[in-house]
């Protein structure tokens, strides 16, 4: 996979949730040619500062503004990841330096 065209260039920013928590949120595009229902991602890795993040500390972020766990995600039937459209990716961390350093890969069923 090639994470220069798959992340959104510009989207990368350090986020302040209303409960104090930072997170590092971006926009990754599908990596595939048609767009498919949140339900169908089996799996997303990411990696900051070349280190691994825990699947439990990633959300995907719907265009309604709804947050998914990835585990949440296998039942949300009515949210699409559409092609060409960037899916607001979060992990639950805030990040010192910008950019999505490291490897970004996912995957449907």
């Amino acid at each position: 996979m090639n994470e220069r065209y798959i992340i959104v260039e510009g989207s990368e920013k350090n986020v302040m949730m209303d409960n104090g928590v930072q997170c590092f949120e971006f926009r990754a595009r599908i990596p595939y040619y048609e767009g498919v229902p949140l339900s169908q991602i089996a799996f997303v890795k990411i990696a900051l500062d070349n280190q691994p993040v825990n699947v439990e500390d990633i959300r995907l972020v719907a265009k309604t503004d709804e947050v998914f766990t990835l585990e949440e995600a296998t039942t949300a039937l009515n949210f699409f990841w559409e092609y060409g459209e960037g899916l607001r990716m979060r992990v639950m961390k805030g990040v010192s330096g910008w950019g999505v350093s490291g490897f970004f890969g996912c995957g449907c069923s």
